[in-house]
Formats: C-alpha cells, sequence, structure tokens
C-alpha cells in the first residue's frame, strides 16, 4: 500500500513537472502573428494568402494587430469558385482587401472587447469597419463566430474564426459575382452573348436583378431555346436590359422610394416595383435576396425572369418542349 501511493507520488509529481516544462517551452515559443499561423496547423490556407498577398512582413514587424483568422475550415466553406477566384494573380488586390478586413490595429484580447461593451464597430486595416457583438457568451465579427480567442503572439493576439470575412463594398464587379456564385451559368452566358457583360463590368454604378437559372428554367421550354439563338439577339438584349438600372439602387433606396414606383430599366422601360410584406417585387418577380454588393453596383436575387410586356402578347411561346439550342 506506501509503495503504491509512493509510486502515485511519483507519477502525480512527473506529470506536474511534465505540465510545467510544456507550458514554459509553449511560453518560451510565443512567436509573431505570421510565424503563429503558419504553425497554427489550422490556418494553412490563411498563411498561403497572406504570402500571396506579400503581408508576411505587416504581420511579422510593427505596431501591435489584432487578426480575427479564418481557419482552414472557414475557407473551405466558400464557393469554390469564389476561393478559386482569390487566389488568380489578377485578384492580388481583393486578396488584399479582404485580408486587410481581417486585421485591427492594437491589441485587443476578448476580454478588451468585451469591456468596450458590444455591440460595437471596430475599423479595419481595410477601412471599414467589422460589427462586433456577443452572442450567449462567444464574440460575433459580422457573420463569423470567434471559435477560439486569445492566441496570442509576440507582436499582437489572433482570434480565431469559423468564417471568412468580406468588406461591406463587393470586391468583384457585377458579371465576376455572378460567375463566382454559380447559381447564374444561364445569365452570365446571356449576358455575354448579348455583349452586355462589357456594360455591367464598367464602373457604373448599376443595379441588376439577377434570374438565378432556376428562375430561367420556368420559362416556356421555347422561349428559353430561341432566345440565345443568334436571330434572336435582339430580343436577348431586350430582355437582359430590363434586368439593369443605372444607379445604386439597394433594397433600402428601394423603400424610401415608397413603393409601388416605376423605375425606368436599360431597355427604356419600366419595371413596377412593389412590397409584399418584408418581400420586395419586381412586376411578378420576388427579390429572394437582396443587397449582393459588388465593386461597381448592387445585385438582387430574383425568382423570375422579368419579360418585357410585348413578349406576353407573342402566343408562340407556350409550355410545349422543343429542341433545339439550350442553355447550359
Amino acid at each position: 500500500m506506501v509503495f503504491t501511493i509512493f509510486l502515485v507520488l511519483i507519477a502525480g509529481f512527473l506529470l506536474q513537472a511534465s505540465l510545467i516544462k510544456i507550458f514554459v517551452s509553449f511560453s518560451a515559443e510565443v512567436v509573431d502573428i505570421y510565424d503563429t499561423v503558419v504553425t497554427g496547423g489550422s490556418f494553412t490556407i490563411l498563411g498561403a494568402a497572406i504570402r500571396a498577398s506579400n503581408l508576411v512582413a505587416t504581420l511579422k514587424i510593427g505596431d501591435p494587430l489584432t487578426v480575427f483568422a479564418p481557419t482552414d475550415a472557414a475557407f473551405t466553406k466558400l464557393p469554390p469558385q469564389v476561393y478559386n477566384a482569390l487566389f488568380l494573380p489578377e485578384n492580388r488586390k481583393k486578396l488584399i482587401k479582404i485580408l486587410e478586413y481581417h486585421i485591427v490595429v492594437g491589441n485587443l484580447t476578448a476580454e478588451a472587447i468585451v469591456a468596450l461593451n458590444p455591440p460595437i464597430n471596430i475599423e479595419t486595416l481595410a477601412g471599414p469597419d467589422v460589427a462586433v457583438t456577443q452572442n450567449e457568451g462567444k464574440l460575433n465579427v459580422n457573420n463569423a463566430t470567434v471559435i477560439a480567442p486569445d492566441i496570442f503572439a509576440t507582436n499582437g493576439i489572433i482570434h480565431a474564426i469559423d468564417t471568412v470575412l468580406f468588406p461591406p463594398q463587393g470586391l468583384f464587379d457585377i458579371v465576376d459575382s455572378l460567375i463566382n456564385n454559380g447559381n447564374f451559368d444561364i445569365l452570365v452566358e446571356a449576358l455575354q452573348a448579348a455583349t452586355l457583360d462589357i456594360i455591367l463590368k464598367s464602373t457604373g454604378p448599376y443595379t441588376l436583378f439577377a434570374p438565378t437559372d432556376t428562375a430561367f428554367r420556368k420559362l416556356p421550354p421555347k422561349l428559353l431555346i430561341d432566345l440565345l439563338l443568334p436571330e434572336n439577339i435582339q430580343n436577348l438584349t431586350l430582355v437582359l436590359k430590363y434586368h439593369a438600372l443605372v444607379g445604386n439602387l439597394t433594397a433600402a433606396a428601394i423603400i424610401a422610394l415608397n413603393p409601388p414606383v416605376d423605375i425606368i430599366t436599360f431597355a427604356i422601360l419600366t419595371v413596377k416595383i412593389t412590397q409584399d410584406g418584408r418581400k420586395l417585387k419586381v412586376n411578378n418577380a420576388t427579390v429572394i435576396v437582396s443587397d449582393v454588393l459588388a465593386a461597381n453596383g448592387v445585385i438582387h436575387v430574383i425568382d423570375t425572369v422579368l419579360l418585357p410586356p410585348q413578349f406576353y402578347q407573342n402566343r408562340q411561346y407556350d409550355s410545349v418542349a422543343n429542341k433545339g439550342r439550350q442553355f447550359h
């Protein structure tokens, strides 16, 4: 019995010594923010993004910084098109802006943030603020949750988050935003066929009521097929122009106009915007996602393709299926 107790005491002493050794070793190995990221095991993609953006020096030297660091799992939640686009050389400036939107000047521990009494807005290196809130003991940064706070570095602090943050003003133009989303393949193909993609990639600002692929497939099959035929390019252009407006018309701006209201489109025809409860409607289409911000305007996702009045007068477009050129 005495021998057993002795062994337990020895084991306890060795365990305590081991824990002390690990703690001392960990404490002695606190490194800068960049090295903490690349050795952390959960930030491989963030580390690659930092290198691609030439932000390594920023995160190794200089004033204390706070980094809201998306984990690898956060990056893999992005749509594949968006994830791949971020690492293209031509999008390097966009990637820098996104990463800077995760960085705050100063050493903000979780305790320091809570002491500021959220909800609060905190300015980032990118310029725009992030909104920090507290919910059931957890900190949220915009739509991201802090899943591991207070990872200390020699030049600041890291809070691991579960979602990649994007600045409030979109970084991609309207067309690239549609492409990156993956739910607008038919619309993108149509815009390119009508060469309207060139306009919607220019400075703007523009507002686009964007039908999803599902919305296009609700059209009578013959109409869906015929619109992209070369001989019908004029009709296709008219339909697409009927979805676009000059100006940056957010949902709030539309509501401020006190619907119902008629708004003129690129097609020099008006659409009627109404409000049904909390939802906006454009003619017979419902806005299912509003205020998708792009670098040159705003996108409102709609569930139905808008057709100019003359299309409703054309009886050849019935519901009978017709073989021929189809959208991909």
